[in-house]
Order: C-alpha cells, then sequence, then structure tokens
C-alpha cells in the first residue's frame, strides 16, 4: 500500500476533498474504455494534484512508454456528507426585522425516517 502522487494538468474539481474515494478509468485517445476501478482513499488535495493511498497498484505513470493514458474520478462518502438533520423534533420561527412589506412565499421541508 503506497501513497501516490497524482498530477493534474488542470484545476482539480472544487468538491474533492481528503476522504473521497478515487477511481481510475483507462483512456485511448480521448475516449474513456472499461468500468472505473477503485484505487484508493485520497489523503491530501495540493495545488498539483491529489495523493492517493493506492491498495491497488492500478495508478500508472502514463511518462513511461507503454503505460495508457488513464482517466481519474472520486465519489463522496455518504456517511460524511449527509446534508439533512437528523432528530425527532424541529422548532423554527420566522422573523421579519424590516419596516417593509414583506411576505413568504413558500416554506420546504425534508423528512425521512432516521431511527429505523
Amino acid at each position: 500500500m503506497a501513497i501516490v502522487q497524482v498530477n493534474f494538468n488542470k484545476k482539480t474539481n472544487c468538491s474533492l476533498q481528503v476522504g473521497d474515494k478515487a477511481y481510475v478509468s483507462s483512456k485511448i485517445s480521448e475516449v474513456i474504455i472499461g468500468d472505473p476501478q477503485y484505487v484508493g482513499v485520497i489523503t491530501e488535495v495540493n495545488s498539483g494534484g491529489v495523493k492517493v493511498n493506492d491498495t491497488s497498484d492500478i495508478i500508472v505513470d502514463p511518462n513511461t512508454a507503454g503505460n495508457a493514458r488513464q482517466f481519474f474520478s472520486f465519489a463522496k462518502d455518504i456517511v460524511a456528507n449527509e446534508s439533512s438533520l437528523k432528530g425527532y423534533y424541529a422548532d423554527v420561527t420566522f422573523t421579519n426585522d424590516s419596516n417593509n412589506y414583506a411576505e413568504l412565499f413558500a416554506i420546504g421541508s425534508e423528512v425521512s425516517p432516521s431511527s429505523k
């Protein structure tokens, strides 16, 4: 299990962060071939690219003769990036501190059972 620095020619996606799962697919010209293969967990995001905890030795150096180019992608860990509130109770108060007339158009919420 080695930590591998993967450098990119372009700016990385702004939502990429440490702990994301890294995947790689082979490329011929600009065509991606094959299904993405899990590589490992991203351990660092830096100005040149990312460092990946490569558990599979799939990442290859594109500058070495005979090695194919690769396409990198990532996936978020659903446990760490949930966006909904958990609990049984919510109490919300809307206050208008303005002296001007204001009208509330809509209120929305998302409810899902979380304790089953």
